[in-house]
């Protein structure tokens, strides 16, 4: 009922004189059809104005909403990849001609797209944009990336941005910095830079900057360091690393003190630089106050007993206590020594004592000792340490040298007889050698009784040579390399007893004497072997 009395109403409010017209009501009233009609008329003016402003206020007054939004990760890391998100959601009414474009930080570097553009978004529609990059910058600085749009909207424009601020909290270029902890001034020591990228992407234009004290002198450089302290990379390959060895000394240090080594990473070295992460290293460089010296022989012999004096020297102003010295053996045995104090100027005589076992056989066999020490500065209370010293001791080629008669490759009776000839065979052997011989020389001088008959055989060398004057044999070869077979030579000689010697052994030869250089001591060797004689007396003539 309620439907059909609102219809009635309306219909009276808008549309009267149809409804007078329809009902008789406007017979014989034809003035109110006209008051009627007129009245409808400006009430649907006004109905259809209301309308046409409600549709005006509906589109123009209400203006769309979009909402747009950048993030950046929580952990960004100089040189790795990184993502920015840049979302843009159409809220109420769509938009036309909409451009969205990301103004990124200088060091940002990506191959993705920073701009774009859709025609029409309509309502309730989210657009995520997701850029790739680099970032290269200052560690622990801020940067800011920002989001510009624009959109249109029945002929009007509209535009906006949203920023995101990071930080960059690391690097993918890592150093690390390997220096001792303590040095002695005017000591030379060697220290090391690492640095790696961590990055899965290439590193170019990379310097490393080693500021380094004034005290301190760079006598090498494993990479060239300018004036200003840069080494300059011209890339680090992703993953992948390097070193720099630096080795040098600090002078004028005075006193116990501590001084800092600091290395820096930069990007973009010779472009816009961008600081990397910083490191510092201590190290402590300390007066030297306690020295060692030590002595002892530089050419030995197997089985020899072999000694050595260490020296500590109070080299200070002040009492050193605690005195700890260290001797580490080529083999790697150590030995230790424990002292009581040293007064300024005061000096301590330590003797070792090394042995080498008589059937040791070894080519360019060598001993020797490293000996380093401690001591407690008794005023302040700091350790300080003395520069190491070293002593090596090479051995002399072991070898044996024999001469020996063979009396079945001669002739002529045996025992020999007095006036009765015999030829005898004399064999010379060298063996036993462990270094490598040169200038090897075997020389021996014949007795009146004996001749040369000037049949010989060599193992090495030249033959064998013969001095009728002085009655000398020789035999000479210009090298012989350690662990060979025996070398050597013989001869044969032609003897006459006389009766004189009835009854008696005698000289086949003289003194053998041998002489050779050690190629690895550079020591001449020298051996003497005793006359060789016969091995049963002289007989009587027959």
């Amino acid at each position: 009922m309620w439907i059909k009395h609102v219809t009635k109403k309306t219909g009276h409010i808008l549309f009267p004189y149809l409804w007078h017209y329809f009902t008789d009501e406007y017979n014989d009233r034809m003035h109110h059809l006209v008051i009627d009609t007129l009245l409808s008329f400006v009430i649907l003016l006004l109905l259809g104005s209301n309308i046409v402003l409600l549709g005006w206020w509906t589109i123009f007054s209400i203006e769309p909403e979009v909402e747009v939004t950048i993030t950046a990760p929580d952990v960004v890391i100089s040189g790795e990849p990184m993502v920015l998100n840049t979302d843009i959601a159409v809220i109420k009414k769509s938009i036309n001609a909409v451009d969205v474009k990301l103004v990124l930080p200088a060091g940002f570097q990506t191959s993705d797209p920073v701009t774009w553009q859709w025609d029409r978004l309509p309502v309730g529609r989210t657009e995520t944009i997701s850029t790739q990059g680099t970032m290269s910058g200052d560690v622990f600085s801020t940067y800011r990336a920002i989001a510009v749009y624009t959109y249109s909207y029945f002929g009007q424009e509209f535009s906006g941005y949203r920023t995101v601020e990071f930080k960059l909290d690391t690097s993918s270029l890592e150093v690390v910095v390997n220096t001792p902890d303590q040095i002695l001034n005017n000591e030379s020591f060697t220290w090391t830079v690492d640095y790696y990228n961590s990055s899965q992407s290439d590193r170019q234009n990379v310097c490393i900057v080693v500021d380094i004290p004034d005290t301190f002198t760079v006598e090498t450089s494993s990479l060239p360091i300018k004036d200003d302290g840069k080494v300059e990379l011209d890339s680090i390959p992703a993953q992948s690393g390097g070193q720099i060895t630096i080795t040098g000394s600090f002078s004028n240090a005075v006193g116990e003190g501590k001084h800092v080594m600091t290395v820096r990473g930069i990007d973009q070295c010779t472009v816009t630089p961008y600081q990397q992460v910083a490191l510092q290293q201590p190290i402590e460089v300390l007066t030297p106050r306690l020295a060692l010296s030590t002595s002892g022989p530089s050419v030995v012999n197997v089985g020899d007993a072999l000694r050595y004096t260490i020296t500590q020297t109070n080299a200070g102003d002040t009492t050193l206590d605690n005195i700890t010295t260290t001797i580490t053996a080529t083999n790697g045995e150590k030995f230790y020594w424990q002292d009581g104090s040293l007064v300024p100027g005061e000096r301590r005589v330590k003797t070792l004592t090394l042995t080498m076992p008589a059937n040791t056989r070894q080519k360019n066999l060598s001993i020797g000792y490293t000996a380093s020490a401690t001591a407690t500065i008794s005023d302040i209370g700091v350790t300080t340490y003395t520069a190491p010293v070293t002593w090596a001791s090479k051995f002399n080629s072991t070898l044996a040298v024999t001469q020996v008669a063979n009396y079945d490759l001669g002739y002529g009776p045996h025992p020999m007889r007095a006036w009765d000839v015999s030829a005898v065979r004399i064999f010379w052997q060298v063996e036993d050698f462990t270094n490598d011989l040169t200038n090897v020389t075997l020389q021996t001088t014949l007795p009146s009784q004996v001749e040369w008959t000037g049949h010989s055989a060599v193992t090495e060398g030249g033959a064998m040579s013969y001095d009728a004057t002085t009655r000398t044999v020789t035999w000479h070869t210009s090298a012989i390399p350690s662990f060979s077979h025996a070398q050597g030579a013989s001869f044969e000689v032609r003897v006459l007893p006389n009766s004189d010697q009835v009854g008696k052994t005698i000289n086949l030869t003289n003194d053998l004497r041998f002489t050779a250089r050690d190629s690895f001591t550079g020591t001449v060797l020298s051996r003497t072997v005793g006359a060789l004689r016969t091995d049963q007396a002289i007989q009587a003539e027959q």
